[in-house]
């Protein structure tokens, strides 16, 4: 199909089109950061998440890439820009020093945020596969929705366990 330019959408297979290269971009921008997130991370459970995570992110490349040729698109990628930033973001708190539990429960914040950008790109691009009679490619949305939505409810309870730590660290 060629180069996706994000000025024009004729049609919803355009913007498709888009959405999922935007969306390939950014997994693999997650995954890159993910291999550094481990090495930061203090904490062995969130060290063994991120790494869980790191795998399941390949894994989610080459899911998008026979999404593309479901659709009958080129396998591209285009710079996902809120990805950038919130790498960009997780990347000053990789190279931020301080107290290893605080820092942990950086990036834990700096993981759910990239897991919420990518539940609502997921989630919508579904619907919008829908619309388009792509009803065979749902359930592949779906399961990539479900793999991150899984993944941050684990954020969300070390989080929680770190919070009793960070308000120690707070005195």
């Amino acid at each position: 199909m060629g180069l996706i330019f994000a000025d024009r959408y004729d049609t919803l297979k355009d913007f498709v089109h888009h959405q999922v290269a935007d969306l390939y971009d950014a997994e693999f921008r997650f995954h890159d950061t993910l291999e550094k997130m481990v090495e930061k991370a203090s904490n062995a459970e969130l060290q063994s998440l991120f790494k869980t995570q790191h795998a399941a992110a390949s894994a989610r490349v080459k899911t998008i890439e026979t999404l593309f040729e479901g659709l009958g698109f080129d396998v591209e990628r285009v710079t996902c820009h809120a990805a950038k930033g919130i790498m960009q973001e997780t990347s000053e708190t990789l190279d931020a020093k301080g107290d290893p539990a605080v820092l942990d429960s950086a990036l834990i914040a700096n993981a759910q945020r990239a897991h919420h950008y990518f539940m609502a790109g997921y989630g919508s691009t579904r619907c919008q596969l829908g619309a388009m009679g792509k009803h065979n490619l749902e359930q592949t949305l779906d399961d990539l929705l479900s793999q991150h939505i899984a993944a941050d409810e684990k954020l969300k309870e070390l989080a929680t366990a770190q919070t009793g730590v960070n308000a120690q660290a707070a005195h």
